[in-house]
């Protein structure tokens, strides 16, 4: 009987200790998933911040070109409107030219 309670205790030893590995490498992969988990939320919150500085930076971009752009798109409709007034006023003189050699000639 000593023999055999022997063995009882060490399979029963032995199958504490398997039980205890198993519960270990539950534990282990649970702390491992979390840490994984953690993990990836970091990544998209990272990609998510860099996705978001990238569209402010191209649309601080696009508003600086767009500043840069105005003046010279306001300067370029001065000059156009300045061109289109001499030409309204050489237009003008030059009819009334032509009236008045119209006028010089039915006067002789």
């Amino acid at each position: 009987a000593t023999k055999a309670e022997e063995e009882r205790r060490y399979l029963a030893a032995a199958e504490e200790k398997r039980r205890l590995a198993e519960e270990e490498e539950a534990a282990h992969q649970k702390v491992k998933a979390e840490q994984e988990h953690v993990a990836a939320e970091e990544a998209a919150a990272t990609k998510a911040e860099e996705e978001h500085r990238a569209r402010a930076a191209a649309d601080e971009e696009e508003a600086a070109q767009n500043a840069r752009a105005e003046p010279e798109h306001t300067a370029a409709e001065e000059v156009a409107a300045k061109r289109a007034e001499e030409e309204r006023w050489a237009l003008a003189a030059a009819e009334e030219k032509c009236l008045l050699t119209e006028e010089e000639e039915a006067a002789q």
